[in-house]
């Protein structure tokens, strides 16, 4: 870990010689592929929604039309000479102290962001050496930019793997890159226009109807889900604050619909893809299996607390399932009784 934080560019060097370039540009190929379908299928649900003024609408149209995304990694950390050039201000002595050497490497570091107010820096080179790594295993929209930037690691199972069907790809990376998309339409991406820049394009209208979704979620998942916890012989009631989650909630909420209509776009212009073997789940089954499969985890109890109070996100279990129980097609494509568990009375979506 401190290899990776003070040496990013050079582990970033040594990572995407490990994986390749051939497997590189063939991810991107394939992510772009999936982000455009993406990118119709949300652009189809902002022209239809009738909550939208016109100029709402334009302004989101906008946003989505030079959205950008960063894949994989920066071109030029395959160059070692580039690499190495980022390093020659260390100045490690034989006889440093633990201690001293993480002084001169903050040294260093600060110097390099002092910098950034002073002369103009690449995009690239500010996204994969300020912000994030190649071996980064998450994905990030960064609202003052308009751009979503997807790390090679993201590209590995259980989120993607180039020889599995398109259902599953599409039920767990595609759902994750309409994740991000939708940062651009939650509480601070409508902050932000096209370009980046902080200008609060979009009317009141807008945040009053994210309002009004991210309530109603809150009462699904305050109807459906309680849970105490033994700490220290006593039990501790996990009281859900959804206002620390409510940009995330937004986000899951209409990525996993639009991936999942992507996926059904995709089906039309290719084919129905068959089924895995010993499995009898159909594709859209395995879809939404598949979406849920990365939040598979063993939480400790004292961790559940934790992420409760300090995590943007809901706690894996509660998030997965509050998700599904809030997508129609889920019930749709498990057959599911209106008064199943899985199934809520009343569901919440922006689109």
């Amino acid at each position: 870990m401190a290899s990776k934080n003070a040496f990013g560019e050079v582990m970033s060097n040594m990572y995407l010689h490990h994986v390749g370039n051939n497997t590189i540009n063939n991810i991107r190929t394939h992510a772009t592929s999936m982000l455009e379908l993406l990118r119709e299928e949300v652009e189809e649900s902002i022209k239809s929604a009738s909550w939208l003024s016109r100029t709402d609408q334009a302004v989101a149209l906008g946003k989505l039309h030079t959205l950008e995304a960063e894949m994989g990694g920066f071109d030029n950390h395959w160059n070692i000479a580039y690499v190495n050039k980022s390093h020659t201000e260390i100045r490690f002595q034989e006889d440093f102290s633990f201690l001293e050497a993480v002084q001169e490497l903050y040294r260093v570091f600060r110097r390099e962001l002092y910098r950034l107010y002073h002369i103009p820096i690449e995009r690239g080179a500010f996204i994969w050496t300020f912000t994030v790594q190649p071996y980064v295993v998450n994905a990030f929209h960064m609202q003052s930019t308009n751009i979503i930037v997807l790390p090679e690691a993201f590209f590995q199972p259980p989120f993607y793997r180039a020889d599995s069907p398109e259902y599953l790809n599409y039920g767990s990376a595609a759902n994750s890159m309409a994740h991000e998309i939708f940062h651009g339409l939650d509480f601070t991406g409508v902050l932000y226009d096209a370009r980046g820049h902080l200008t609060r394009p979009f009317s009141d209208a807008v945040k009053q109807h994210l309002n009004q979704t991210v309530q109603c979620y809150h009462n699904l998942l305050s109807s459906n889900f309680y849970e105490e916890v033994l700490i220290e012989d006593t039990n501790i009631a996990m009281e859900i604050d959804s206002s620390a989650t409510l940009n995330e909630n937004l986000a899951d909420i209409a990525g996993i619909r639009h991936a999942y209509r992507a996926y059904q776009r995709w089906v039309d212009r290719h084919h129905t893809e068959a089924r895995l073997p010993a499995l009898s789940l159909n594709p859209s089954q395995l879809f939404f299996v598949s979406a849920a499969q990365p939040y598979c985890a063993v939480i400790p109890d004292l961790a559940k607390i934790f992420l409760m109070e300090m995590d943007e996100h809901l706690p894996n279990g509660m998030r997965i399932n509050a998700l599904m129980m809030n997508t129609p097609e889920f019930a749709q494509a498990f057959n599911c009784s209106v008064d199943s568990k899985m199934v809520a009375q009343e569901t919440c979506h922006i689109f």
